[in-house]
């Protein structure tokens, strides 16, 4: 927890961006995870960056599962990955 010294000083400390990564992985807003760690500052690099971290890591265990469960025969899962495909190479041009 966050000691009073470090609520006054605005430090965010290395506890709180794991806090900021893991909150973000369970897809809260940037909002609702300044309420949960208490950390005001939202615009620092280091929050975005953790925040950011946090929101593909899960995106990427989404992916990943989606992308298994189209090889192993399911068609909605099937359209799913083939959208992604398709908003890749959209975004490579």
């Amino acid at each position: 927890m966050m000691s009073s010294r470090e609520r006054r000083s605005g430090v965010v400390t290395n506890e709180q961006l794991i806090e900021v990564e893991e909150f973000a992985s369970y897809f809260f807003t940037i909002e609702e995870v300044s309420k949960i760690t208490g950390i005001t500052d939202t615009t620092s690099r280091a929050f975005k960056d953790a925040y950011d971290k946090g929101k593909l890591k899960s995106e990427a265990e989404l992916r990943k599962a989606i992308i298994q469960t189209a090889k192993d025969g399911s068609s909605p899962a099937q359209t799913m990955a083939y959208k992604m495909l398709e908003k890749l190479d959209r975004t490579q041009y």
